[in-house]
């Protein structure tokens, strides 16, 4: 199935935090039961996600399903920027320190003061 503009916002969002994780595509290849190859196929917006396969990478990437597709809705990412297509930024913080603020909100809000 071909993606829509809004699955590729959040294809897009899935690539740069398995960037800043430092994950492979054959890790998450592997989590789908799908080859690197197919999964390079998913990140070049040549294939859309299901929401279960969302679901798993999410889990496996440690963020919430809910706070992607919001992120999403408010722009597609620059991947040099990290900012909206309108200019304004995508992410309040730095997105490795959103990614420990789902987890722990305490400690992460504390060191973005």
């Amino acid at each position: 199935m071909k993606p829509t503009e809004f699955d590729l916002r959040i294809i897009e969002l899935v690539s740069s935090f398995r960037k800043i994780r430092n994950e492979k595509q054959s890790n998450l290849a592997a989590l789908l039961n799908f080859t690197q190859p197919e999964f390079s196929r998913i990140e070049r917006g040549a294939r859309a996600l299901t929401l279960g396969q969302l679901r798993k990478i999410c889990e496996y990437l440690s963020l919430n399903v809910s706070d992607l597709i919001r992120i999403a809705e408010e722009g597609s990412v620059n991947s040099e920027s990290k900012h909206t297509a309108s200019g304004q930024a995508l992410l309040a913080i730095h997105p490795t320190v959103w990614c420990e603020q789902r987890r722990n909100p305490t400690a992460a809000t504390s060191r973005t003061e």
